[in-house]
């Protein structure tokens, strides 16, 4: 039989695909805008004209992956990317109109899903729902913030816990 989380991580994953399936069913051609471009998208919305190591922080990704995924960008015209005025050494990174009119399509798109989803739910279950992500993510993010040792530790006391059952 699977442990009792596993049930609900598969849940959880699946949930996230049928939602991004549905995505594609309503507008077949997103112009390649997968998670990684929309997350660019939003945050250049809110704050405009980052330097690329700026961004790449904000976004959590490698310095040289944000290179890649702006050079793509860049060729669909979603983000323009000039050197800065002041120190040539450093890329300045905005959002284009193409950008900023792609990301409401996918916007509405993606409110139409929620509304879908989330609308088979009664108000008060969308509370429960809500307070359980809050408390679940509070934890992801505790232990995404932890170096790697006391990561390994803490699973390590969950493999000890498991095997003293």
């Amino acid at each position: 039989m699977e442990n009792e989380f596993e049930q609900l991580s598969h849940q959880m994953f699946e949930m996230m695909s049928l939602m991004r399936r549905l995505g594609l069913k309503i507008k077949k051609d997103q112009h390649g805008l997968h998670h990684g471009k929309g997350h660019v998208l939003h945050v250049l919305l809110e704050h405009d004209h980052l330097s690329q190591a700026q961004l790449a922080q904000i976004i959590d990704i490698r310095p040289a992956s944000v290179t890649g995924l702006l050079e793509k960008m860049e060729k669909e015209k979603l983000v323009i990317r000039t050197q800065d005025e002041h120190d040539r050494r450093v890329t300045r990174v905005s959002i284009s109109g193409e950008g900023r009119k792609l990301f409401r399509e996918n916007k509405i798109i993606r409110q139409q899903i929620d509304q879908l989803v989330f609308g088979a739910l009664t108000n008060d279950e969308q509370h429960q729902l809500a307070n359980i992500f809050t408390k679940l993510l509070k934890t992801m993010n505790y232990y995404d913030k932890q170096d790697r040792e006391t990561f390994a530790r803490a699973i390590n006391q969950i493999n000890a816990e498991q095997e003293s059952d």
